[in-house]
């Protein structure tokens, strides 16, 4: 907002321009010499100098967290990641696999066979093809239940071409390959966990911008 100071000279208004709280600059107005035209001044001045400026240096941390976005890779999210590789094997049974989810809070578990992904289990997998049937979990093989040949993604892949896949085909989980090597998984929360860092280091920025115009800067 701007806030009238006092006349300098003649024909002249200093406004200071307050954001937040803080004394931003004082800015020097020429007066029209009527009430219609000294707001006219005063629009005119703050529109060209503070909105177009502030509008630009918006979209320029808005572009910036878009780029950050844009390059974040699968390698990034997994090194946010902590724990061993969460997995069990075709031929062990679907309790087995449950316990796993339960035991590391995850909803979904790798299935691997001599080093080898042949698929994926989720706690959906085990609701709807052993709970709702009415099979014993104890005496079902994760084989029986896994959604096989799952879709997989490479470190270097983008984060955002692995969430528009994950919105796109209804995944929520994507094993990671490299060099046909299991390195690990990426959840749907993993993208949301990764555009939220991205949006605090929109709004550092843009504090940034805001605190070296304030007094001193």
């Amino acid at each position: 907002m701007a806030q009238p100071s006092k006349r300098k000279g003649g024909g002249e208004l200093e406004v200071v321009k307050v954001l937040s709280g803080y004394a931003v600059e004082a800015v020097k107005i020429p007066l029209s010499g009527s009430v219609a035209g000294f707001v006219g001044d005063i629009g005119a001045v703050l529109t060209r100098r503070d909105i177009s400026t502030n509008l630009q240096r918006i979209k320029a941390g808005q572009d910036r967290a878009h780029d950050r976005r844009s390059m974040s890779t699968v390698k990034n999210a997994l090194a946010q990641k902590s724990g061993a590789l969460i997995h069990v094997r075709s031929g062990d049974m679907v309790v087995e696999a449950l316990r796993q989810m339960r035991d590391n809070r995850v909803r979904s578990v790798l299935v691997i066979d001599d080093d080898v992904l042949v698929g994926i289990v989720t706690q959906g997998d085990c609701a709807i093809k052993v709970l709702l049937p009415g099979l014993d979990a104890k005496q079902t093989p994760v084989g029986q239940v896994m959604t096989g040949k799952p879709v997989t993604v490479k470190p270097d892949d983008r984060l955002e071409g692995c969430m528009a896949m994950m919105a796109a085909r209804g995944f929520r989980h994507l094993p990671v390959l490299d060099a046909g090597k299991v390195v690990g998984v990426i959840s749907i929360g993993d993208v949301v966990k990764d555009i939220i860092r991205d949006l605090e280091h929109n709004v550092d920025d843009l504090m940034g911008y805001i605190m070296k115009d304030g007094p001193g800067g």
